[in-house]
């Protein structure tokens, strides 16, 4: 049995073969690329004050009106920098050619940023078969990542009250979204319960309870 080769941490998770990753994993690649459809569109191309619908940084200063993030990774032909690292349209694209030349699969009459997205999420039960389907993770990760940043929504943040019980009750303390997104975990220095799988969905399912 093989492990996967995308879990985080010391101890992966069994790859379901003849894929490369575990259920978990796989999933989670899933969730990147629903995610980025969600979170891009959001992205304004002008600066803004103050977050979401703040409208455009007000003044004649001699800096550029522009969203330089927004651009980076809403650019076609972007290039990787120190700063904003790889660019989420620019990633995806070279992934879906990257699927399409592998499978010889004829590239679409027009792109679009959504018809790629569906173009690796159609062709995922292959790709996570593939030899480089940890880079592929990795870099979904990455751009999923600085896409949500920029959206305004960064991880981690708290998503609810660890549930775990302790000789005075439940813990109680705020759970954080780990940065990979591959789970949550309390905030407790004496607790620190990571929450996945199963445990994550009673998790969900206590804090829609309460």
């Amino acid at each position: 049995m093989t492990d996967c080769v995308v879990c985080p941490g010391a101890k992966p998770k069994p790859a379901e073969a003849p894929k490369l990753v575990c259920f978990a994993c796989s999933n989670r690649i899933l969730r990147y690329l629903r995610e980025l459809e969600h979170y891009l569109p959001t992205l304004s191309l002008l600066k803004t004050v103050g977050g979401k619908g703040g409208g455009r940084k007000p003044g004649f200063g001699s800096s550029s009106p522009a969203n330089d993030t927004a651009i980076h990774h809403t650019d076609w032909r972007t290039t990787p920098t120190a700063l904003d690292g790889i660019g989420a349209v620019a990633t995806v694209h070279e992934w879906a050619e990257n699927v399409r030349e592998g499978r010889s699969l004829q590239p679409p009459a027009s792109l679009s940023f959504w018809g790629e997205i569906e173009a690796l999420r159609h062709n995922h039960s292959w790709i996570v078969c593939q030899e480089w389907a940890a880079d592929y993770a990795t870099e979904l990760r990455e751009i999923h990542s600085a896409v949500r940043a920029a959206a305004n929504d960064p991880i981690p943040r708290s998503v609810g009250k660890c549930i775990t019980i302790r000789p005075r009750g439940e813990c109680g303390a705020d759970v954080y979204e780990l940065p990979d997104a591959s789970g949550v975990q309390c905030s407790d220095k004496t607790c620190q319960r990571i929450y996945t799988g199963l445990d994550l969905d009673r998790l969900r399912v206590s804090q829609e309870a309460s």
